[in-house]
């Protein structure tokens, strides 16, 4: 099994050569310290995503796992799939600093790192919660907009904000905000996208006064006042006259920074090239849903822009980006990222019939499947019962009488598992229980392995109870959670202060270690 040292991984970063380093670490120990260049890519659900995040079979696909061992399993699983140049980053956390590393904390730490050099460069305006605070009581002309998914925005906003994800913003905001001026406030949940977000407008030149609220929904909290939730994040069609306004903006952005368009002929000549070509359509998801070119996978501009290092592992590729004429949107998401130091494109309508077919969720062998009536036969005759879901969600609630076992715990256990003559793996995602039931099989051979389709939604259908164990599995074994600033988002004010702190040091983290070279002046 061939490997890399820290030493050589560091050339290689360097070389402009298409590579892709995944850690298939669990998220609680991945987020305690991880490489910058790195994509999070856990084993226990390794084949489940990997073949879109690493879609070149070909491709220098590097592997790590901070000397925990997972990776040699991880090394045999991708070879199932028919990756073919393989190789394990040597060490722990400590031999790479040696080599001239940063060890990083925390999800996403490059894009968030990207904000703060952006507001440190372009010197983004912000409010405090306190100003923002006084606005609203003075009655004075604004418009508050967040800039998160959807999704977010449900669960908590500021009051009166209206959700427009980040990668809308030039898209909409013609519509949105009555006259050149009405005060524009982007938010989010912390720094970053409010920051990016109020920042896409005054590159774009829409002439408002535009400020990002500082800390976002956080210091919101923080400064104690309170947050409005289960308000209805619904975007209203776009109309001509803001349509039209939002060319303009496009082609202001263009005029800084060139965004490269990518015709059927470009993307097929990347393709002869062995160019890993990420086909991503940033539109909404009842547009992408509607009808999407064949092979796109589906990420909002806005959170892309937020999430890159989470679709896209390969390093060095082009990144294509999938919308409709006129391509605002598209320009907005790749005028970012090309900011970042990503290769983006927009992907010309025409070229949208000859995109790569889709990549499917390889599980390997799938377990015979059991219902209902026939799992609780088998519990009654003695049969194991594994929850091979998250440990918190385990915690909260499972099948009575189920051990909680995750994919890299599973050669720990082989021995409960030889003598068991039944076993039965459940998971919220029957992917997930497959890829246990693998394992199982792998390293216990003579073991009857089976799935109960559809986990604890199927249980609850048939009237099925449940238990719960505020307890277990304990913290130190709970390594699919991190707990680092969890609970930030839930009130806990000491959590948020930490994270702010985190975020305004990354600058300073990623200058130290030298892997990347932001294109902001």
């Amino acid at each position: 099994m061939k490997s890399i040292t820290a030493k050589e991984f560091k050339v290689l970063s360097g070389s402009g050569q298409e590579y892709a380093l995944i850690d298939v670490r669990e998220r609680g120990l991945y987020g305690m310290g991880h490489l910058l260049l790195s994509t999070h890519l856990p084993y226990s659900s390794l084949e489940l995503r990997v073949q879109t995040l690493v879609p070149r079979k070909d491709t220098r696909l590097i592997v790590a796992d901070a000397g925990t061992g997972v990776a040699e399993r991880a090394i045999g699983a991708l070879e199932r799939l028919g990756y073919t140049d393989l190789s394990i980053l040597e060490g722990t956390g400590d031999d790479w600093r040696s080599a001239g590393f940063e060890v990083f904390v925390g999800d996403d730490p490059l894009p968030k790192a990207f904000g703060e050099v952006v507001e440190s460069h372009r010197h983004t305006p912000s409010v405090a919660p306190a100003e923002l605070r006084a606005m609203m009581e003075e009655g004075r002309k604004f418009v508050l907009l967040d800039g998160r998914s959807e999704e977010e925005f449900v669960t908590h906003c500021v009051p009166g904000a209206i959700s427009v994800p980040n990668g809308e913003l030039l898209w909409r905001v013609g519509d949105l905000v009555p006259d050149r001026e009405t005060t524009i406030v982007v938010s989010c949940a912390g720094r970053t996208r409010s920051i990016v977000g109020a920042q896409t407008l005054i590159d774009a030149g829409v002439g408002n006064p535009v400020f990002a609220l500082r800390g976002g929904t956080q210091a919101w909290r923080m400064a104690g006042y309170e947050l409005a939730s289960g308000v209805d994040p619904t975007l209203k069609p776009v109309s001509q006259t803001a349509a039209a306004r939002s060319l303009e903006f496009a082609e202001r952005l263009r005029s800084r920074v060139s965004v490269p368009s990518m015709s059927g002929e470009d993307l097929e000549t990347a393709r002869a090239r062995r160019r890993t070509v990420y086909i991503i359509d940033i539109r909404t998801r009842a547009e992408f849903e509607a009808g999407h070119a064949e092979g796109a996978i589906h990420v909002p501009g806005g959170q892309l822009v937020q999430t890159v290092t989470r679709w896209c592992a390969t390093k060095n590729a082009i990144i294509s980006l999938v919308e409709e004429a006129p391509y605002v949107r598209a320009t907005t998401t790749a005028y970012w990222l090309r900011l970042m130091g990503w290769d983006a494109r927009v992907l010309d309508t025409e070229a949208i019939g000859t995109a790569i077919g889709p990549a499917t969720a390889a599980r390997g062998q799938e377990a015979p499947r059991l219902s209902v009536a026939q799992l609780r036969a088998d519990l009654a005759a003695g049969a194991v019962l594994i929850d091979a879901g998250p440990g918190m969600e385990y915690r909260e609630r499972h099948l009575p009488g189920a051990i909680w076992l995750i994919r890299p715990n599973v050669d720990k256990q082989v021995e409960l598992l030889a003598r068991s003559p039944k076993i039965t793996v459940y998971a919220d995602i029957d992917g997930r229980a497959d890829l246990v039931a693998q394992e199982i099989s792998r390293l216990v051979p003579d073991a009857q392995v089976t799935v109960f389709a559809g986990g604890k939604r199927a249980w609850t259908e048939a009237g099925g109870t449940f238990s719960s164990s505020p307890e277990q599995p304990s913290d130190a074994d709970c390594i699919d959670y991190l707990f680092w600033t969890h609970d930030r988002l839930r009130g806990n004010d000491e959590a948020s202060a930490e994270y702010f702190r985190w975020e305004l040091a990354l600058p300073g983290q990623i200058e130290r270690d030298g892997s990347v070279n932001f294109q902001i002046s």
